[in-house]
């Protein structure tokens, strides 16, 4: 019972039915298992051993029932309001639009950059499918973006007041360069550039 109990919680009056349940249950197996101990025991047994029985199923299901629900806690609130929506827009809002994005060719990571109107986030795919958000920050906090070659490869850097810049490693040095003209005009004039 505890299992249910567990896996509904999220319904409370559903939960404080099923914790009433548990208690008179409980006095009841109490009582049930004084019973048995005066019981002749063939009789004891017959009753034990169904009892068991069904003891063993309900734990199962239950346990199974607690799992699910905390597997489904797990996912971010963002995933469960848009549905199946692909990495890496399921980690925007669902009222959010991307301005621009920027993604690397990097073989051990993707990682992307998207710019909406009312954030700038930095994130990556995990191996579950979903996305986890590295970190964003608020566009009033953007100063502009540049880009660097690094050994052959471009990195995207978006620069900020009071606060670390997101790089981008292994980014196309062509895609780079727009991302960063286009970003750069976005934070000097507010505007949004064709």
């Amino acid at each position: 019972m505890a299992g249910v109990t567990v896996a509904v919680r999220s319904r409370t009056g559903l939960a404080l039915w099923l914790v009433a349940g548990n208690v008179i249950l409980g006095m009841g197996a109490g009582a049930l298992f004084a019973w048995l101990s005066f019981a002749n025991t063939v009789i004891a047994a017959a009753i034990t051993v169904p009892l068991a029985a069904v003891s063993v199923v309900v734990l199962l299901g239950a346990r199974r029932m607690a799992v699910t629900s905390v597997g489904e806690e797990k996912l971010s609130a963002r995933a469960r309001r848009r549905g199946p929506t692909p990495p890496p827009y399921d980690a925007l809002d669902r009222d959010e639009s991307v301005w621009l994005k920027i993604g690397n060719r990097n073989l051990r990571g993707a990682e992307f950059l998207l710019i909406t109107p009312s954030r700038l986030v930095h994130t990556r795919p995990t191996s579950s499918g979903s996305t986890e958000i590295i970190d964003e920050a608020a566009p009033k906090q953007l100063v502009g973006a540049s880009t660097r070659v690094d050994h052959g490869r471009a990195t995207a850097v978006v620069q900020f007041r009071d606060r670390p810049a997101f790089r981008l490693h292994g980014t196309d040095r062509e895609e780079a360069a727009e991302f960063a003209r286009r970003l750069t005009v976005l934070a000097r004039s507010g505007i949004l550039p064709d």
